[in-house]
């Protein structure tokens, strides 16, 4: 069965360590070892070939390997059964969003009270002089 360019798929990044994707000049957020995310085939097919390149490259691995970039591609983008809603799909996509946000929200929260710290020895310095 030919599978349409459009369908949802998922995208697996089957590696022990985050893996970031490009499309069209956009950063996706990163995708954390082991985590799916359903999206579009030829999108899932984008991250693999980048995916399977940086892996390929880290082992000193020749990356027009075909046999081998197959094996890797079978990890990296995995075709649901038909049981699979578009409904699913979407709540699970919004699940990883959240998570994705607040990973952002709490390293923020980090940064803003370093810079409240940092406000409050530049006011203490002021107020000495």
């Amino acid at each position: 069965m030919q599978k349409e360019i459009n369908s949802a798929v998922i995208f697996k990044n089957y590696t022990t360590e985050a893996f970031v994707g490009k499309w069209d000049g956009v950063q996706y957020p990163p995708f954390a070892p082991g985590q799916e995310t359903y999206m579009e085939l030829w999108k899932a097919m984008h991250f693999a070939k980048h995916l399977i390149d940086r892996e390929l490259n880290k082992q000193g691995t020749v990356t027009n390997n075909q046999k081998l970039r197959r094996e890797l591609e079978a990890k990296c983008v995995l075709f649901p059964g038909a049981e699979v809603k578009e409904s699913e799909i979407l709540d699970k996509n919004l699940k990883e969003e959240k998570k994705t946000k607040k990973v952002e929200e709490e390293e923020f929260t980090d940064l803003e009270k370093e810079e409240k710290k940092e406000e409050k020895a530049e006011k203490a310095v002021k107020v000495k002089k």
